[in-house]
Protein backbone atom coordinates (compact mmCIF):
# COMPACT_ATOMS: atom_id res chain seq x y z
CA UNK A 1 0.00 0.00 0.00
CA UNK A 2 1.02 2.99 -0.80
CA UNK A 3 1.79 6.02 1.17
CA UNK A 4 0.45 10.17 1.35
CA UNK A 5 2.73 12.81 2.02
CA UNK A 6 1.99 16.14 4.24
CA UNK A 7 4.45 18.98 4.57
CA UNK A 8 2.76 21.24 7.33
CA UNK A 9 4.58 25.04 8.14
CA UNK A 10 7.92 23.81 7.28
CA UNK A 11 10.43 26.23 8.13
CA UNK A 12 14.23 25.60 7.94
CA UNK A 13 16.80 28.21 8.60
CA UNK A 14 20.50 28.42 8.63
CA UNK A 15 22.08 30.32 10.96
CA UNK A 16 20.14 33.84 10.68
CA UNK A 17 19.56 32.45 6.43
CA UNK A 18 15.78 31.75 6.28
CA UNK A 19 15.84 29.01 3.12
CA UNK A 20 11.99 27.53 3.71
CA UNK A 21 9.26 29.70 4.36
CA UNK A 22 5.83 28.38 5.84
CA UNK A 23 5.76 25.36 3.30
CA UNK A 24 2.73 23.26 3.07
CA UNK A 25 2.33 20.82 1.01
CA UNK A 26 -0.09 17.70 0.19
CA UNK A 27 0.91 14.68 -2.09
CA UNK A 28 -1.55 12.13 -2.40
CA UNK A 29 -0.48 8.67 -2.16
CA UNK A 30 0.74 7.13 -5.21
CA UNK A 31 1.06 10.50 -7.20
CA UNK A 32 4.61 11.71 -8.84
CA UNK A 33 5.31 15.25 -7.50
CA UNK A 34 7.81 17.21 -8.98
CA UNK A 35 9.11 19.86 -6.84
CA UNK A 36 10.41 22.40 -9.58
CA UNK A 37 13.01 25.23 -8.93
CA UNK A 38 15.95 27.06 -9.67
CA UNK A 39 19.22 26.40 -7.87
CA UNK A 40 18.90 27.57 -4.22
CA UNK A 41 15.23 27.97 -4.15
CA UNK A 42 15.22 25.28 -1.49
CA UNK A 43 13.74 21.99 -3.06
CA UNK A 44 16.98 19.84 -1.99
CA UNK A 45 16.68 21.09 1.90
CA UNK A 46 13.02 20.24 1.78
CA UNK A 47 13.46 16.59 0.03
CA UNK A 48 16.20 16.05 2.72
CA UNK A 49 13.87 17.37 5.51
CA UNK A 50 11.54 14.58 4.32
CA UNK A 51 13.69 12.07 4.25
CA UNK A 52 14.93 13.23 8.00
CA UNK A 53 18.06 14.22 6.90
CA UNK A 54 18.41 17.07 7.98
CA UNK A 55 15.74 18.49 10.83
CA UNK A 56 13.31 21.45 10.15
CA UNK A 57 13.46 24.70 12.32
CA UNK A 58 9.99 23.92 12.50
CA UNK A 59 6.53 22.26 11.19
CA UNK A 60 5.94 19.13 10.75
CA UNK A 61 5.78 15.73 8.05
CA UNK A 62 3.93 12.93 8.21
CA UNK A 63 3.35 9.62 6.25
CA UNK A 64 -0.45 9.07 5.86
CA UNK A 65 -1.09 10.47 9.46
CA UNK A 66 1.87 9.63 11.26
CA UNK A 67 3.98 11.83 12.30
CA UNK A 68 8.18 11.58 10.76
CA UNK A 69 10.02 14.23 12.84
CA UNK A 70 11.68 11.90 15.35
CA UNK A 71 11.41 9.13 13.44
CA UNK A 72 15.34 8.73 12.17
CA UNK A 73 16.39 8.37 8.14
CA UNK A 74 16.75 4.27 8.49
CA UNK A 75 13.86 3.80 10.10
CA UNK A 76 11.43 5.90 7.61
CA UNK A 77 9.47 3.63 4.72
CA UNK A 78 11.52 5.65 1.74
CA UNK A 79 14.62 5.13 -0.64
CA UNK A 80 16.63 8.05 -2.23
CA UNK A 81 18.40 8.99 -5.51
CA UNK A 82 20.75 11.32 -5.32
CA UNK A 83 22.19 13.47 -8.51
CA UNK A 84 25.39 11.30 -8.77
CA UNK A 85 24.77 7.49 -8.55
CA UNK A 86 26.98 7.00 -4.93
CA UNK A 87 28.08 3.52 -6.30
CA UNK A 88 31.13 1.45 -4.62
CA UNK A 89 33.70 0.99 -7.15
CA UNK A 90 35.18 -1.74 -5.31
CA UNK A 91 32.04 -3.74 -5.25
CA UNK A 92 30.55 -5.44 -8.12
CA UNK A 93 27.00 -4.00 -9.28
CA UNK A 94 25.03 -6.82 -7.83
CA UNK A 95 26.49 -6.06 -4.43
CA UNK A 96 26.10 -2.35 -4.59
CA UNK A 97 22.39 -3.21 -5.06
CA UNK A 98 22.13 -5.83 -2.57
CA UNK A 99 23.95 -3.34 0.11
CA UNK A 100 20.47 -2.13 1.48
CA UNK A 101 19.91 -5.60 2.43
CA UNK A 102 23.29 -6.63 3.71
CA UNK A 103 22.39 -6.30 7.22
CA UNK A 104 19.07 -8.00 6.99
CA UNK A 105 18.29 -11.97 8.04
CA UNK A 106 17.37 -12.61 4.45
CA UNK A 107 18.61 -16.14 3.35
CA UNK A 108 21.83 -14.70 0.98
CA UNK A 109 19.69 -16.39 -2.26
CA UNK A 110 16.79 -14.45 -1.78
CA UNK A 111 18.82 -11.75 -1.78
CA UNK A 112 20.84 -12.42 -4.98
CA UNK A 113 17.28 -13.12 -6.52
CA UNK A 114 15.65 -10.05 -5.30
CA UNK A 115 19.37 -8.24 -7.39
CA UNK A 116 18.87 -10.29 -10.33
CA UNK A 117 14.80 -9.49 -10.06
CA UNK A 118 15.76 -5.18 -9.56
CA UNK A 119 18.17 -5.37 -12.39
CA UNK A 120 15.91 -6.79 -14.82
CA UNK A 121 13.27 -4.37 -13.63
CA UNK A 122 15.50 -1.19 -14.44
CA UNK A 123 16.71 -3.33 -18.14
CA UNK A 124 20.33 -3.93 -16.79
CA UNK A 125 20.31 -7.94 -16.58
CA UNK A 126 22.87 -9.77 -16.16
CA UNK A 127 25.33 -6.66 -15.08
CA UNK A 128 25.53 -8.26 -11.42
CA UNK A 129 28.87 -9.55 -12.22
CA UNK A 130 30.25 -6.10 -13.49
CA UNK A 131 32.05 -2.89 -12.04
CA UNK A 132 30.42 0.52 -11.85
CA UNK A 133 33.50 1.72 -13.82
CA UNK A 134 32.46 -0.58 -16.69
CA UNK A 135 28.87 1.74 -16.81
CA UNK A 136 27.68 4.89 -18.38
CA UNK A 137 26.22 7.92 -16.60
CA UNK A 138 22.57 6.72 -17.43
CA UNK A 139 23.36 3.16 -16.41
CA UNK A 140 25.17 4.16 -13.18
CA UNK A 141 21.94 5.79 -12.20
CA UNK A 142 19.79 2.85 -12.98
CA UNK A 143 21.75 0.35 -10.59
CA UNK A 144 21.17 3.79 -8.13
CA UNK A 145 17.62 3.93 -8.73
CA UNK A 146 17.35 -0.64 -8.22
CA UNK A 147 19.37 -0.14 -4.75
CA UNK A 148 16.96 2.37 -3.54
CA UNK A 149 14.00 -0.21 -4.99
CA UNK A 150 15.21 -3.56 -2.67
CA UNK A 151 13.83 -1.50 0.24
CA UNK A 152 10.20 -2.29 -1.37
CA UNK A 153 10.08 1.68 -0.32
CA UNK A 154 6.53 3.31 -0.04
CA UNK A 155 8.04 6.52 -0.94
CA UNK A 156 10.67 7.15 -3.33
CA UNK A 157 12.87 10.87 -3.27
CA UNK A 158 14.54 11.75 -6.11
CA UNK A 159 17.17 15.03 -6.09
CA UNK A 160 18.17 16.02 -9.15
CA UNK A 161 19.25 12.30 -10.70
CA UNK A 162 19.08 13.38 -14.46
CA UNK A 163 21.30 16.41 -13.81
CA UNK A 164 24.58 14.96 -14.97
CA UNK A 165 23.30 13.21 -17.75
CA UNK A 166 22.99 14.38 -21.55
CA UNK A 167 19.92 15.76 -23.17
CA UNK A 168 19.00 12.64 -25.06
CA UNK A 169 19.68 10.15 -22.47
CA UNK A 170 17.73 12.40 -19.49
CA UNK A 171 14.66 11.46 -22.17
CA UNK A 172 14.86 8.46 -22.01
CA UNK A 173 15.19 8.67 -18.56
CA UNK A 174 12.86 10.47 -17.00
CA UNK A 175 10.09 8.31 -19.60
CA UNK A 176 11.73 5.49 -17.26
CA UNK A 177 11.23 6.71 -14.28
CA UNK A 178 7.84 7.34 -14.60
CA UNK A 179 7.05 3.24 -15.92
CA UNK A 180 9.34 2.53 -12.31
CA UNK A 181 6.82 4.93 -10.73
CA UNK A 182 3.78 3.52 -12.07
CA UNK A 183 5.14 -0.33 -11.81
CA UNK A 184 5.52 0.41 -7.89
CA UNK A 185 2.68 2.23 -7.43
CA UNK A 186 4.70 4.07 -5.12
CA UNK A 187 4.20 7.97 -4.10
CA UNK A 188 7.26 9.98 -5.80
CA UNK A 189 8.70 13.17 -5.10
CA UNK A 190 11.22 13.96 -7.94
CA UNK A 191 13.32 17.73 -7.48
CA UNK A 192 14.34 19.53 -10.42
CA UNK A 193 14.90 22.68 -12.08
CA UNK A 194 14.09 21.68 -15.83
CA UNK A 195 10.78 22.67 -16.35
CA UNK A 196 10.40 20.14 -19.21
CA UNK A 197 11.55 16.97 -17.20
CA UNK A 198 8.86 18.19 -14.79
CA UNK A 199 6.04 18.87 -17.17
CA UNK A 200 6.44 15.54 -18.86
CA UNK A 201 6.22 13.53 -15.91
CA UNK A 202 4.36 14.32 -13.30
CA UNK A 203 1.06 14.24 -11.89
CA UNK A 204 1.54 17.40 -10.31
CA UNK A 205 4.27 20.48 -10.14
CA UNK A 206 5.02 22.16 -6.70
CA UNK A 207 7.07 25.40 -8.21
CA UNK A 208 9.37 27.00 -5.58
CA UNK A 209 11.10 30.43 -5.14
CA UNK A 210 13.67 32.17 -2.59
CA UNK A 211 12.11 29.39 -0.03
CA UNK A 212 8.45 30.05 -0.84
CA UNK A 213 5.86 27.50 -2.46
CA UNK A 214 4.57 29.54 -5.18
CA UNK A 215 1.99 27.52 -6.70
CA UNK A 216 1.35 23.78 -6.36
CA UNK A 217 -0.83 22.39 -9.40
CA UNK A 218 -1.01 19.89 -12.30
CA UNK A 219 1.07 20.42 -14.83
CA UNK A 220 -1.05 22.31 -17.64
CA UNK A 221 -1.63 25.17 -15.25
CA UNK A 222 1.00 26.77 -15.13
CA UNK A 223 1.18 27.84 -18.84
CA UNK A 224 -2.62 28.69 -19.30
CA UNK A 225 -3.24 30.18 -15.24
CA UNK A 226 0.19 30.96 -13.73
CA UNK A 227 -0.88 32.41 -10.42
CA UNK A 228 2.28 34.93 -10.06
CA UNK A 229 4.28 36.77 -12.13
CA UNK A 230 6.82 34.30 -10.95
CA UNK A 231 6.23 31.34 -12.23
CA UNK A 232 4.92 33.24 -15.56
CA UNK A 233 8.78 34.09 -15.97
CA UNK A 234 9.89 31.15 -14.88
CA UNK A 235 7.58 29.13 -17.86
CA UNK A 236 8.40 31.79 -20.20
CA UNK A 237 4.61 33.33 -20.50
CA UNK A 238 5.18 36.11 -22.90
CA UNK A 239 1.92 37.50 -22.41
CA UNK A 240 1.93 39.11 -18.98
CA UNK A 241 -0.10 41.97 -18.41
CA UNK A 242 -0.50 43.73 -14.96
CA UNK A 243 -2.82 43.09 -13.23
CA UNK A 244 -4.81 42.85 -9.65
CA UNK A 245 -6.31 39.41 -8.39
CA UNK A 246 -8.13 38.65 -4.76
CA UNK A 247 -5.34 38.62 -2.08
CA UNK A 248 -3.16 40.71 -3.64
CA UNK A 249 -1.30 43.23 -1.25
CA UNK A 250 0.38 46.52 -2.12
CA UNK A 251 2.84 49.20 0.05
CA UNK A 252 2.08 51.86 -1.94
CA UNK A 253 5.59 53.19 -2.61
CA UNK A 254 5.16 56.57 -2.36
CA UNK A 255 5.24 58.43 1.63
CA UNK A 256 4.14 62.32 1.96
CA UNK A 257 5.30 64.77 5.42
CA UNK A 258 2.08 66.78 6.01
CA UNK A 259 3.42 70.46 6.09
CA UNK A 260 1.58 73.64 7.94
CA UNK A 261 0.95 75.39 4.84
CA UNK A 262 -0.33 71.98 3.49
CA UNK A 263 -2.75 72.27 6.54
CA UNK A 264 -3.70 75.58 6.25
CA UNK A 265 -4.14 75.76 2.36
CA UNK A 266 -6.44 72.64 2.47
CA UNK A 267 -8.56 73.84 5.24
CA UNK A 268 -9.55 77.35 3.54
CA UNK A 269 -9.91 75.81 -0.13
CA UNK A 270 -12.40 73.63 1.51
CA UNK A 271 -14.20 76.50 3.68
CA UNK A 272 -13.49 74.79 7.06
CA UNK A 273 -13.45 77.24 10.07
CA UNK A 274 -12.12 74.82 12.69
CA UNK A 275 -8.76 76.69 13.94
CA UNK A 276 -7.58 74.17 15.23
CA UNK A 277 -6.49 72.92 11.81
CA UNK A 278 -4.52 76.24 11.27
CA UNK A 279 -4.62 78.24 14.52
CA UNK A 280 -1.33 77.18 16.46
CA UNK A 281 -1.85 79.81 19.29
CA UNK A 282 -5.46 78.08 19.43
CA UNK A 283 -4.30 74.15 19.02
CA UNK A 284 -1.48 74.98 21.76
CA UNK A 285 -4.33 75.13 24.56
CA UNK A 286 -6.21 71.81 23.08
CA UNK A 287 -5.48 69.10 25.80
CA UNK A 288 -7.08 66.50 23.36
CA UNK A 289 -4.11 67.55 20.50
CA UNK A 290 -1.86 68.13 23.56
CA UNK A 291 -1.20 71.63 22.16
CA UNK A 292 -0.11 70.00 18.11
CA UNK A 293 -1.77 71.57 15.44
CA UNK A 294 -4.25 68.87 14.23
CA UNK A 295 -4.69 68.04 10.04
CA UNK A 296 -8.21 68.42 8.26
CA UNK A 297 -9.10 64.79 8.56
CA UNK A 298 -10.28 65.64 4.50
CA UNK A 299 -6.68 66.08 3.92
CA UNK A 300 -6.01 63.42 5.81
CA UNK A 301 -8.61 60.82 3.67
CA UNK A 302 -7.29 62.52 0.12
CA UNK A 303 -3.70 62.06 0.90
CA UNK A 304 -4.23 58.56 1.82
CA UNK A 305 -6.43 58.33 -1.41
CA UNK A 306 -4.21 59.54 -3.81
CA UNK A 307 -0.88 57.33 -2.37
CA UNK A 308 -2.74 54.47 -3.09
CA UNK A 309 -4.92 55.55 -6.90
CA UNK A 310 -1.12 54.30 -8.11
CA UNK A 311 -1.92 50.78 -7.24
CA UNK A 312 -5.32 50.33 -7.34
CA UNK A 313 -7.19 52.83 -9.51
CA UNK A 314 -4.57 54.03 -11.97
CA UNK A 315 -6.93 53.36 -14.73
CA UNK A 316 -10.03 53.59 -13.10
CA UNK A 317 -13.05 55.36 -14.96
CA UNK A 318 -15.16 55.31 -11.80
CA UNK A 319 -15.33 55.42 -8.50
CA UNK A 320 -18.21 53.33 -7.26
CA UNK A 321 -18.50 52.77 -3.44
CA UNK A 322 -16.38 54.25 0.01
CA UNK A 323 -17.84 52.82 2.82
CA UNK A 324 -17.05 52.03 6.38
CA UNK A 325 -14.16 55.24 6.47
CA UNK A 326 -12.80 55.36 10.28
CA UNK A 327 -10.32 57.90 11.30
CA UNK A 328 -8.45 55.34 14.13
CA UNK A 329 -5.55 57.95 15.48
CA UNK A 330 -5.24 61.61 15.01
CA UNK A 331 -2.83 63.13 12.41
CA UNK A 332 -0.70 66.28 12.85
CA UNK A 333 2.11 68.60 11.27
CA UNK A 334 4.99 66.87 10.60
CA UNK A 335 3.50 63.63 9.80
CA UNK A 336 4.52 61.50 7.65
CA UNK A 337 1.59 59.13 6.00
CA UNK A 338 2.23 55.97 4.11
CA UNK A 339 -0.99 53.23 2.73
CA UNK A 340 -1.28 50.26 1.89
CA UNK A 341 -4.21 48.18 0.27
CA UNK A 342 -5.44 44.69 -0.11
CA UNK A 343 -7.77 43.54 -3.05
CA UNK A 344 -11.07 42.03 -2.02
CA UNK A 345 -12.78 41.47 -4.95
CA UNK A 346 -12.50 40.82 -9.15
CA UNK A 347 -15.26 40.67 -10.91
CA UNK A 348 -17.13 42.26 -14.34
CA UNK A 349 -19.57 44.72 -14.46
CA UNK A 350 -23.19 42.98 -15.16
CA UNK A 351 -24.15 46.42 -16.92
CA UNK A 352 -20.42 46.87 -19.03
CA UNK A 353 -19.50 44.04 -20.35
CA UNK A 354 -16.41 46.31 -21.42
CA UNK A 355 -15.83 46.80 -17.57
CA UNK A 356 -14.56 45.16 -14.91
CA UNK A 357 -14.62 46.06 -10.61
CA UNK A 358 -12.07 46.02 -8.32
CA UNK A 359 -12.72 46.12 -4.63
CA UNK A 360 -10.19 46.89 -1.69
CA UNK A 361 -9.63 47.56 1.31
CA UNK A 362 -6.99 50.40 2.41
CA UNK A 363 -5.34 51.58 5.57
CA UNK A 364 -3.39 54.47 6.19
CA UNK A 365 -0.09 54.19 8.96
CA UNK A 366 2.28 57.38 10.39
CA UNK A 367 5.68 57.56 9.90
CA UNK A 368 5.46 55.37 13.64
CA UNK A 369 3.42 52.66 11.87
CA UNK A 370 0.31 53.30 13.60
CA UNK A 371 -3.09 53.17 11.76
CA UNK A 372 -4.75 56.62 11.14
CA UNK A 373 -7.98 55.75 8.34
CA UNK A 374 -8.89 52.61 7.28
CA UNK A 375 -12.05 52.15 4.74
CA UNK A 376 -13.29 49.94 1.73
CA UNK A 377 -13.78 51.12 -2.02
CA UNK A 378 -14.84 49.88 -5.11
CA UNK A 379 -13.86 51.29 -8.92
CA UNK A 380 -14.65 50.58 -11.99
CA UNK A 381 -11.86 49.51 -14.53
CA UNK A 382 -11.58 48.95 -18.75
CA UNK A 383 -10.58 45.75 -19.58
CA UNK A 384 -7.96 45.67 -21.71
CA UNK A 385 -9.75 44.61 -24.89
CA UNK A 386 -11.74 47.88 -24.67
CA UNK A 387 -8.89 49.88 -25.65
CA UNK A 388 -9.90 51.99 -22.97
CA UNK A 389 -6.70 54.53 -21.49
CA UNK A 390 -4.30 52.81 -24.12
CA UNK A 391 -2.06 54.10 -26.89
CA UNK A 392 -2.32 57.71 -26.05
CA UNK A 393 1.14 58.89 -25.47
CA UNK A 394 1.96 60.78 -28.30
CA UNK A 395 4.43 59.82 -31.55
CA UNK A 396 7.28 61.99 -30.94
CA UNK A 397 7.54 64.08 -34.21
CA UNK A 398 11.03 63.95 -33.94
CA UNK A 399 11.37 60.08 -33.77
CA UNK A 400 11.99 57.67 -30.87
CA UNK A 401 14.15 58.84 -27.74
CA UNK A 402 17.04 56.84 -29.07
CA UNK A 403 17.26 59.36 -31.62
CA UNK A 404 18.27 61.84 -29.92
CA UNK A 405 21.04 60.12 -28.45
CA UNK A 406 23.21 60.31 -31.80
Amino acid sequence: MNTGIKIENIEKSFGTNPVLKGINLEVPSGQLVSILGSSGCGKTTLLRIVAGLERATSGHVYFDEELQDLITVEKRAIAMVFQKALLFPSMTIGENVAFSLRASKNPPKDIDKRVEEMLELVKLPGFASRRPGELSGGQEQRVSLARALMRNPKVLLLDEPLSALDANLRVEMRNFIREIHDSFEMTTLFVTHDQEEAMAISDKIAFMESGVLEQYDVPESFVSTPESRKVAKFFGCRNVFPGTIVGDTFEHPFGRTISETDCTWFTQLTCNTNQNHFNAHLANSNPVSNGKIIVNSGLTVAMILGISVIDMSQNAVANLGWTDIKLTHPVYVGDTLYAESICTGVRESSSKPDMGIISMFTRGLNQDGVEIVTWNRSVMIPKRSSGIGQNYFPTPISGPIESRLN
